[in-house]
């Protein structure tokens, strides 16, 4: 916060699914930005089966 000057909030998953609404009224008004930190995309689902 001091870096940039500007408030953060640490959004965890249950805030960005459920709070989105709010989230995005705020977006209407004021800039908002996401830092998504690790894969997004959950590696873990796309690992190949091992072959036989």
């Amino acid at each position: 916060e001091e870096l940039y000057g500007k408030q953060i909030i640490l959004a965890d998953r249950e805030m960005v699914e459920e709070g989105a609404d709010a989230i995005l009224l705020e977006a209407s008004k004021l800039h908002v930005a996401f830092l998504v930190v690790g894969d997004p995309f959950g590696y873990a689902l796309f690992l190949p089966e091992p072959f036989e």
